[in-house]
């Protein structure tokens, strides 16, 4: 590179200057990582990332991410770092005001609930609390976290009511909260907009959402044993994974195989107590994993649905209904995998 002139002054060769990170936020981390116990039974694929963390810049630790700019932590993964103990409300982690990634995926936190005050870091736009042994309620603190894409709290411990709040996060792209089967969903506000058996309006606020998970969940609605309407999410257009397999659901579906529908490549309605093939499939081309588990299909598998996701298709499930045969039985079956 050549010499050139900054400020009246000649410089050869610029380097960029990355700040350390902040004192009180190191001493922050350090902390953190003081009030947990390192036990590799803690965590699947143990690596404990806070092992080797010392007293030099936390920027260069292993898990945490700072801004390039400011120096502050922006980002830590802690997955699978081997955390056991109790997670205390006045964790030392709070004080990371500009914190916008947080993932404590697979750790053990003792049945510990969510503290409230994860929605101090009001930057943060990705939360990932699963498979790490939380309790108790979804706060509904979270539904203040505006700039969240991404909740993720799935296999856990979690139990109460589902904070409908959380379906109006105005870029919630991601939502996953299955495999916590103690989940309930006394959803209000049903006879405002939609039939009094349809999921709360207020998920179709979540116009960014491309995953949903609920699988394994205990959604009520008003007494109603869990009715929801499908054609609910399939008003998400840019909905492309949704999972809703073995809740006590019993989902309707009113869609037609001629209206305008999000394209999915992952769709579990497992155990859903559906009676018929949903019409809509007929239009589905982008599926790869298509679950329709259940005990509620009797008689024929219609002969439209050889053609659904033809080239994509790479799992079907029918298992546990009682078809009995092929509408019209195909010389070859055009899917990878198909239990029956």
């Amino acid at each position: 590179m050549s010499n050139c002139k900054v400020a009246g002054v000649n410089v050869s060769d610029l380097d960029v200057v990355v700040p350390n990170c902040h004192a009180e936020e190191r001493l922050a981390l350090l902390q953190f990582k003081d009030s947990f116990m390192i036990n590799k039974s803690a965590s699947i694929n143990p690596y404990p990332k806070v092992s080797s963390w010392t007293l030099n810049d936390c920027c260069s630790w292993d898990g945490v991410e700072c801004d390039e700019h400011t120096g502050h932590v922006i980002g830590l993964d802690l997955s699978r770092s081997c955390l056991y103990g109790s997670f205390d409300s006045n964790s030392s982690l709070f004080r990371l005001l500009q914190l916008q990634k947080l993932n404590l995926a697979y750790n053990h936190f003792n049945y510990s609930q969510i503290p409230f005050r994860v929605a101090h870091f009001l930057r943060l736009a990705y939360l990932d609390l699963s498979h790490s042994v939380f309790s108790g309620r979804i706060p509904q603190s979270l539904a203040n976290l505006s700039f969240l894409t991404d909740l993720r709290l799935d296999n856990c411990a979690l139990y109460e009511e589902f904070p409908t709040t959380i379906f109006y996060l105005p870029n919630l792209q991601h939502l996953s909260i299955g495999d916590n089967q103690d989940i309930t969903g006394h959803l209000p506000e049903l006879h405002k907009v939609v039939p009094s058996r349809s999921i709360p309006p207020s998920v179709s606020n979540l116009t960014q959402l491309n995953f949903l998970d609920l699988p394994d969940n205990t959604f009520t609605e008003n007494g109603l044993s869990g009715m929801v309407e499908l054609d609910v999410f399939l008003k998400l257009k840019n909905l492309s994974v949704l999972m809703l397999s073995s809740n006590n659901l019993y989902v309707l579906t009113k869609t037609s195989s001629n209206d305008t529908l999000p394209q999915f490549h992952t769709l579990a309605l497992g155990s859903c107590s559906l009676s018929k093939f949903p019409v809509f499939l007929k239009n589905q081309s982008n599926l790869i994993w298509l679950d329709l588990r259940g005990k509620n299909f009797q008689g024929l598998i219609p002969k439209w649905m050889y053609n659904v996701s033809v080239e994509a298709l790479r799992a079907l499930f029918l298992d546990g209904n009682f078809l009995t045969a092929f509408e019209q039985t195909p010389a070859v079956l055009p899917w990878r995998i198909v239990e029956l």
